[in-house]
């Protein structure tokens, strides 16, 4: 019998919102006009609320199916990298500091930004990155081969919006993707940077594993046929060695990361010599792998 599978965030997330937008365009904009980015209202009016409401509101038909993608098929991978606890604060960090760098480049021309674009960016470049870490290839994500083919196609809808309505009529949502860009590349440097600080620190405190001697033939046939225990020991001693397999670093970071966690959480309640072999090569190649 299968698990009951708990609905992520992130879809959960992407129903709330689609349900906003609903809500709005039968209110013929109503909401979009009160919670979208406007500049001019945030530095004037000091209407600082625009700066978290603004990504539930829909400013293009492109941005919408860009949000929708990345929120359906690259988002899961994201949060299950930095559980679904972080995520949520993740996403609402990100949009205040994409919301207020946006309001400061464009404070004097009024510009009026809503939707996802920017933390839609986020969520992409941070799950390319942290994929490419990996060494996972393309061909085994169709997410990453869905989400690749969004950007595209935003990339032509914004073109043609530029030829029809001149450069300035995109430059807010070029500039705040952007933004969603440069975020992303900050917090996977952080993150990197933590995982390899828990390594390192995790690596000091193991002792050195002491290089043992392996009896000779001799000593081991000397010493089965004088003691029967030793006889019993040394057989199931080998039959258990059959089965010994090196742990590798696998294609999928979450896995890895939890089985680091699991590690490194025996290392905190057992000690670091209760660790096996097994887990002290898995932290080597761990660490290799950064």
């Amino acid at each position: 019998m299968k698990k009951h599978q708990k609905i992520s965030f992130s879809l959960l997330f992407t129903l709330f919102i689609s349900a906003i937008n609903i809500i709005d365009f039968a209110l013929s904009g109503f909401l979009f006009n009160t919670f979208a980015l406007e500049t001019g209202r945030i530095v004037g009016n000091f209407e600082y609320w625009r700066l978290f409401s603004f990504p539930f509101f829909f400013g293009s038909v492109e941005s919408t199916f860009l949000f929708v993608i990345m929120f359906l098929f690259i988002s899961p991978h994201v949060e299950n990298f930095l559980s679904t606890k972080l995520y949520p604060l993740f996403l609402f960090l990100v949009s205040f500091v994409l919301g207020s760098i946006t309001t400061m480049i464009f404070a004097d021309s009024g510009v009026v930004l809503g939707g996802m674009e920017g933390i839609s960016f986020f969520v992409f470049v941070l799950y390319l990155l942290l994929l490419f870490k990996s060494k996972v290839i393309a061909e085994k994500y169709p997410a990453l081969v869905i989400s690749s083919a969004a950007v595209f196609f935003w990339s032509i809808f914004k073109y043609f919006t530029a030829v029809n309505y001149g450069f300035f009529s995109i430059l807010p949502a070029l500039a705040i993707s952007v933004l969603g860009i440069i975020v992303a590349c900050l917090i996977y440097l952080q993150i990197n940077r933590l995982i390899k600080n828990r390594i390192r620190k995790a690596k000091m405190s193991m002792k050195p594993m002491r290089t043992m001697r392996m009896p000779t033939y001799e000593e081991i046939s000397m010493a089965i046929h004088a003691n029967t225990d030793f006889k019993r020991f040394i057989n199931k001693s080998l039959k258990n060695n059959q089965h010994v397999v090196s742990p590798k670093i696998g294609e999928n970071p979450v896995e890895n990361e939890e089985q680091l966690n699991i590690i490194l959480d025996k290392i905190i309640i057992d000690g670091k010599d209760s660790l096996s072999k097994e887990e002290i090569i898995f932290l080597e190649e761990y660490s290799r792998s950064l």
